[in-house]
């Protein structure tokens, strides 16, 4: 039996079944090294982990439900009302595959699983095995074969569906908005994001797309990234929360339906088979600071080995003028930066400008990258006297967050839209990072009572400020 990719199996029990499910983590062991499965439950959440959010992400990113039935589980209000009633929601549409495992006799004959195949064989509980090792052999016998049957059943697994829909769909399409196709790549703000920025539109971040061998891939750009990289000169930008007017990308998908019924989309499945996330230091300095020099990195990659020499002049001075005062310049060394630095200059501002508002400091900041030394000029303006004031549709829209690096997994995103016969609807999914990565996924609808809609592979390149991070719950 062989699986392109590990099987998630998430296991809900009573801890009063714990014995039980240590046994049960001993069998599996032969399917975990050969790579066939990766198991998990409750017992793995980290000390300072949100409880119910990680059984959540677990219990969504599963292929295979392991349903541990005892008194105790039937007991529990949490395994029987959160973990089973989501489980079997997924099962019902195929996103995951539940599996009752009898461990002792009890009245389960009028639970909402009871339709289910449960195993051992014949639903004989583990205890009454005597020793528990042939039951629980039999529950491994029973596992592999509910995955040689998941595997080989294409039409209800996303990633292996055939890119063309039957009917009743009518035409998916997925385009870049300015093709003036059907579907579209549009930007987004991040939900509650409240952008002041006074960098212009240099700072302003973009997607483009393009379609080629049938993949639609996206890519973001913003002129200021463009200009740090080349090795131009950086202006100190002026801004309250972040220097960046960025955006998740938005995909409009328009589907038509030509069958006689309603199409009732349940759930978009984004199913990520590779992520890496963007490490490049991108370096910003901030306008306008008092009395200091503060440079920002907003990239996921330190500023190594960072040095800034600069002198300081009168604000009003033309870039490139010769001043009439001599300007001592000042070399600095800032090590490794992951976030932010400042230089004070305290005891470097010279005479004729200790009576002014403002200075403008001109310089060069010089620091490694990917093991490649970087140069930037750089121009910004700083404080010296009193501080002056700073300036502070489709029809639904969807959102899921990726996490940057996490892959092989599946996300569920809950879908309300019903597309009447004849009918063509537009909806948003917004697709969000918790940082810049690219990530390669594929893209499908499940619908009620009718095959997946593939909407096929997407390359996709998110960018996100490291001062605007999005931390997950």
């Amino acid at each position: 039996m062989g699986f392109a990719e590990s099987v998630n199996v998430f296991v809900s029990y009573a801890h009063e079944d714990e014995k039980l499910r240590r046994e049960l983590d001993q069998h599996l062991k032969g399917l975990e090294r050969t790579g066939v499965v990766r198991t998990w439950h409750d017992r793995l959440i980290v000390p300072g982990q949100s409880w119910a959010g990680e059984i959540d992400r677990a219990l969504d990113d599963s292929q295979l439900v392991l349903l541990l039935v005892s008194k105790s589980f039937l007991a529990s209000d949490y395994c029987f009302e959160k973990e089973l009633t989501r489980a079997l929601e997924r099962h019902t549409t195929g996103s995951c595959t539940v599996i009752p495992v009898i461990l002792s006799p009890c009245d389960w004959g009028a639970t909402p699983f009871a339709r289910l195949q449960a195993l051992p064989l014949n639903a004989r509980p583990i205890v009454k095995f005597r020793p528990h090792d042939e039951g629980w052999l039999s529950v491994i016998d029973g596992i592999k074969r509910a995955l040689e049957h998941r595997r080989n059943a294409v039409a209800r697994d996303p990633t292996t569906a055939p890119v063309v829909a039957e009917a009743p769909v009518g035409h998916v399409t997925l385009a870049w908005s300015e093709t003036e196709l059907l579907g579209s790549f549009s930007g987004r703000k991040a939900t509650g994001a409240t952008v002041d920025v006074s960098g212009g539109p240099d700072c302003h971040l973009t997607y483009r797309a393009e379609r080629l061998d049938g993949r639609l891939t996206v890519h973001h750009g913003m002129p200021y990234l463009e200009e740090a990289r080349a090795g131009r000169p950086l202006k100190g930008l002026l801004y309250t929360w972040s220097p960046f007017a960025w955006r998740f990308p938005a995909l409009n998908i328009r589907v038509a339906s030509r069958g006689a019924l309603p199409l009732h989309l349940a759930e978009a499945v984004l199913h990520v088979r590779d992520s890496t996330p963007i490490l490049e230091p991108i370096p910003v300095f901030t306008d306008m600071t008092r009395m200091a020099i503060e440079l920002c990195n907003e990239g996921w990659a330190p500023l190594e080995d960072a040095e800034l020499e600069f002198k300081l002049s009168a604000s009003d001075a033309e870039e490139g003028a010769i001043s009439l005062f001599e300007e001592e310049t000042f070399t600095v060394a800032l090590g490794s930066i992951a976030e932010r630095a400042q230089v004070s200059l305290a005891g470097k501002v010279p005479p004729h400008l200790a009576n002014t508002e403002t200075a403008v400091v001109t310089g060069s900041l010089r620091y490694t990258a990917g093991g490649q030394a970087r140069k930037n000029p750089f121009r910004t303006r700083v404080l010296i006297g009193q501080r002056i004031g700073r300036g502070v549709k489709p029809s639904a829209e969807y959102s899921v967050l990726l996490t940057a690096g996490q892959a092989p997994t599946t996300r569920l995103v809950p879908l309300a839209q019903e597309i009447g016969p004849g009918e063509t609807d537009l909806f948003s999914l917004v697709i969000g990072s918790d940082r810049s990565a690219s990530y390669e996924l594929d893209l499908s609808l499940n619908v009620f009572d009718a095959p997946p809609i593939a909407l096929g592979d997407i390359r996709l390149e998110i960018f996100v400020p490291r001062s605007r991070r999005i931390e997950r719950s």
